[in-house]
């Protein structure tokens, strides 16, 4: 069993604009085309069983449109993760709807959605996501390429002033914690009671064996969670990565799925 908790999935009418768009922007190109079937495609040759797919509403009027979509893609395969933006003010309803929906998490995305993780116009949405215990899926770092003078809205030290604020969150901060920022990472999160996932664009498996193993053994094995950002990573590759890395079997289980499973509520 293999579950990759982070990728993107664009619907197919606006797809190729994302990606061109991150082309331009980024100077990125990612190894997907961001729509299901190409995520499907990939799963297949990754040996990937689930994939949990994530969706960013980048402003309050586009909340209800990306969650109706990212709902109707829910199957055995696909996993969707909600998003709601921190300044959208029917947010109590809209979270009611995930949950009702069966949606387990909610996504956020602070360079998208323009707004800091500890923003405290954000925590009354905070609270009450944790009451209905649903699970947080944060970013944390710059984007794909920082810009001079570029400030980075999600940092790890942010991310833990929102987790000492809210100790019952369910936290997953993508990245290890901090995507070019792993020592503010280690300061910060690293070994804290939150869950840490594995992606790491263009992909885990450009990444030293060391630097990968030191970071894993800094955190706690039930909370790390095999995660890819397909298509901005290989999928293929970061799973072949996990498989041979220099740990035991039961840990290997752990990160690709056991521990993923357990946060969604699975059995």
């Amino acid at each position: 069993m293999i579950l990759d908790f982070h990728n993107h999935i664009f619907p197919e009418k606006i797809a190729k604009t994302v990606i061109d768009s991150l082309k331009r922007d980024e100077g990125f190109s990612p190894y997907g085309e961001g729509t299901v079937s190409g995520l499907r495609e990939e799963m297949s040759l990754s040996g990937v069983n689930a994939c949990a797919v994530l969706a960013v509403a980048v402003s309050p009027s586009l909340v209800e449109s990306t969650n109706d979509w990212m709902i109707s893609q829910k199957g055995e395969d696909l996993i969707p993760v909600g998003s709601i933006h921190p300044l959208f003010s029917n947010y109590k309803a809209e979270v009611k709807r995930l949950k009702e929906a069966g949606v387990k998490g909610i996504k956020f995305h602070s360079i998208f959605q323009n707004i800091h993780p500890d923003d405290e116009r954000a925590f009354p949405l905070y609270e009450e996501i944790i009451q209905q215990e649903m699970f947080f899926i944060f970013h944390s770092g710059p984007g794909l390429k920082l810009r001079p003078g570029e400030e980075v809205m999600a940092t790890p030290e942010r991310l833990r002033r929102v987790l000492d604020l809210f100790p019952k969150m369910r936290m997953v901060v993508a990245h290890f914690g901090g995507f070019q920022m792993i020592e503010e990472a280690k300061k910060y999160l690293l070994g804290r009671d939150l869950y840490i996932d594995t992606s790491y664009p263009p992909g885990l498996c450009y990444q030293s064996i060391d630097w990968v193993l030191d970071l894993v053994q800094r955190h706690d094995p039930n909370r790390i969670l095999f995660g890819t950002d397909t298509p901005f990573a290989r999928q293929k590759e970061d799973v072949e990565y996990i498989l041979k890395l220099p740990i035991s079997l039961d840990l290997k289980e752990k990160i690709l799925w056991k521990n993923g499973w357990g946060l969604l509520g699975f059995s």
